[in-house]
């Protein structure tokens, strides 16, 4: 986060030019909250199992940043106007310095063992992220934007952006540059305080608004919309507005000790007793940034206590934008590299995260942050120092992510068409080395989606409760259900042949990680556990002529561990609840302990060793399970793993297809190429001539 001078915003206005009094107060209070906040979120990210709520740091960060930045702007804005250019100069050295650093050094320490198709510039679909893609956005001030749009999160297996920590950093830039154009506008012909407050505060209750009812604005959702976090940055604001008014409340001054102790205790309450940030913000976010405004209002009227004032809080809270900036690339690349659980690295990181800090805050932040602005020329000679530094970061960012984009993704060997027969058999095994006429490509892989993830008939669990969506495809034949979690829908594409000649509809009930029985095994608990009852009562509904189920066995890499019992008894209550269906339950696919396209990526003349063994692959007591309920239950049991794997090994293509998207759902091309065979058991459980 941004480090915005500390100095009371609770003072009389003064003249813009005018320079701070060398006596003006510390304000050891937003230091400490500064600190606080910081803390949380780093607690958050090396341990987030004892400390859950600890995402809240960045909400602290918001209302401090509004009563500082905001207070500033107002404060000009009441003695003459706002003076731009110096405004955003100030902006600039505190934010672009440091920033900058962080984000080179991240990106030359990343490319120095990420896959090659985490640094693509050009070659995947828009939306995908990879490294150099969320560098440029962070850079320019807007990833909390481009993580909005783009397809951050479950389909992309295995990613983790380095720079994800950049969205909040967004938000405040947004605000910098919104904030002062919209004083200046809006209240262009008065300087009636009155009326800005009754402004800033409709402002405030438009924004909570749309945060607590969850919108969406552009494509962006409200964790990463600057709408729907603006009025947290308001409530700072609106607080340095009202500052000199709180003198004349005694009430303050008299109770100030119990007031900030229970900002604090409400700050602390919220790191331990929160949990989970699907929802966030919403009408919850309302304690942490009303603690904090508590906080900063008693320090506004009173000295700030001994223990806010104690050195090692002051010292982190005057280095805490380093903290946050560095904390998550450091986390990245020592988890990453050292294979090590984030509680195991934890010393590591956070050493590493304070003497990188201290670094950039002495050699880098601390000078450039005296870069002059008073006058104008001397305001647009730091904006020209901070753009030079700027488009130096993004040089760096752009020519590893060319680098990355023009090498060879393959060799020069043109592999025979794909036959959908099992590995070792007429001629067809498991390639060596990537062709030249690979489909999909290894940088598109990860994107090779059935139609149900493209069009929004496959739900997303992330943002809460959600409901089946009401998706049909085809308008001929007999009605085929596809129900289960996203290990269901990768077989859309084995069926699309079919829908396309019209020997069957297909009714895709379907939602990421949400499995058909219920009660155990959700990923995303609250919009699975609304989800799988509403969408087999919707299923139900419909009739269907066969119910095609399938669902994730979580091998090597389960969420919750679930005991057999408790899994017995969900299928068994599945089973009840499709009694009287005529039902077909798909095997589990097999799952790697890699990402296949990025193991092929890294030596595409040599991907043997990019298999996995059967046994590892395939092999899950919940498959038996699920066999065995299956069997008990007259269920077909549809099983394409020798369509997969040889006896002993699963590899990553066969002839010129490209088996697995992720670690453990096949591609697209490869279940359309399947069609023939799995459309056998469909054709024949609906007494259709094949």
């Amino acid at each position: 986060m941004s480090a915005p001078d500390v100095k009371s915003a609770g003072a009389k206005p003064t003249a813009p030019a005018q320079r701070p009094k060398a006596d003006t107060p510390r304000r050891v209070d937003i230091q400490a909250l500064r600190a606080f906040a910081v803390v949380a979120v780093l607690l958050f990210h090396v341990a987030p199992e004892l400390f859950r709520g600890g995402f809240i740091g960045v909400d602290v960060f918001f209302v401090v940043s509004g009563y500082l930045v905001g207070g500033h702007l107002y404060r000009e804005w009441l003695g003459g106007g706002i003076q731009f250019r110096a405004f955003f100069a100030r902006r600039a050295r505190r934010i672009v310095p440091v920033s900058a650093l962080v984000a080179t050094v991240t990106i030359i320490a990343v490319s120095l063992t990420a896959s090659r198709l985490d640094l693509l510039l050009w070659g995947p679909r828009a939306t995908t992220p990879t490294y150099t893609r969320d560098g440029i956005a962070s850079v320019l001030g807007v990833s909390n934007l481009w993580f909005g749009v783009s397809d951050q999160g479950y389909l992309m297996d295995g990613y983790q952006s380095p720079y994800t920590q950049y969205w909040s950093l967004g938000i405040e830039e947004q605000f910098y540059v919104v904030a002062p154009v919209l004083l200046t506008l809006v209240l262009l012909r008065s300087r009636n305080r009155r009326l800005a407050v009754l402004l800033v505060t409709a402002g405030i209750v438009v924004s909570l608004d749309l945060a607590v009812y969850g919108a969406t604005t552009l494509g962006v959702g409200p964790f990463f919309n600057p709408l729907t976090r603006a009025w947290e940055l308001g409530a700072g604001l609106l607080l340095a507005m009202v500052g000199q008014r709180l003198l004349r409340v005694p009430a303050l001054r008299r109770g100030g000790t119990a007031l900030t102790s229970l900002g604090w205790c409400v700050l602390a309450a919220t790191v331990i007793l929160l949990s989970g940030t699907s929802t966030w913000p919403s009408l919850v976010t309302v304690a942490p940034v009303a603690a904090s405004v508590l906080v900063l209002a008693v320090g506004i009227v009173r000295p700030a206590g001994r223990l806010a004032a104690w050195q090692p809080l002051q010292w982190i809270g005057d280095r805490s934008y380093s903290i946050y900036l560095w904390h998550w690339p450091i986390l990245i690349v020592v988890v990453g590299t050292a294979s090590a659980t984030r509680s195991l690295a934890s010393p590591t990181i956070v050493v590493l995260t304070l003497l990188c800090s201290w670094l950039s805050y002495r050699f880098v932040e601390t000078p450039l942050r005296r870069l002059p602005v008073a006058t104008r020329a001397a305001a647009t000679r730091t904006l020209a120092i901070c753009g030079v530094i700027l488009l130096g970061s993004l040089a760096v960012i752009v020519a590893v992510g060319v680098h990355a984009s023009a090498g060879t993704a393959s060799t020069q060997l043109r592999a025979a068409p794909y036959r959908p027969v099992p590995p070792g058999t007429h001629g067809q095994a498991f390639a060596t080395e990537v062709p030249l006429n690979l489909r999909p490509t290894l940088a598109t892989a990860s994107q090779d989606l059935p139609l149900a993830d493209q069009d929004g008939c496959n739900v997303n669990p992330v943002g809460g409760a959600m409901g089946p969506a009401d998706c049909i495809y085809g308008t001929n034949g007999p009605l085929v259900a596809l129900f289960g979690d996203s290990h269901a829908l990768q077989w859309l594409g084995a069926l699309s042949p079919g829908i396309e000649q019209g020997r069957y509809r297909v009714a895709v009930v379907t939602a990421n990680s949400c499995p058909p029985y219920g009660g155990v095994g959700f990923q995303y608990g609250a919009g699975c556990d609304t989800w799988q009852p509403a969408a087999l009562t919707y299923m139900k509904s419909l009739s269907p002529d066969l119910v095609i189920v399938s669902a994730s066995t979580w091998r090597h890499r389960d969420e919750r561990h679930v005991e057999q019992g408790e899994l017995e008894s969900a299928m068994e209550g599945l089973r009840r609840d499709l009694a009287g269906l005529t039902v077909a339950w798909v095997a589990d696919t097999p799952s790697h302990a890699f990402v296949p396209a990025e193991c092929a990526a890294t030596d595409v003349n040599y991907i043997s060793r990019c298999t996995t063994s059967r046994a590892y692959g395939v092999d899950s007591p919940r498959t038996d399970i699920f066999r065995t309920v299956a069997d008990n239950s007259g269920w077909t049991w549809i099983d394409m793993t020798d369509y997969l794997c040889s006896p002993t090994s699963c590899g990553v293509i066969l002839g010129d297809v490209f088996l697995y998207r992720d670690r453990d759902h096949i591609t697209n091309t490869l279940s359309t190429e399947l069609a023939p065979v799995f459309e056998q058991s469909v054709l024949a459980l609906l007494n259709e001539p094949e």
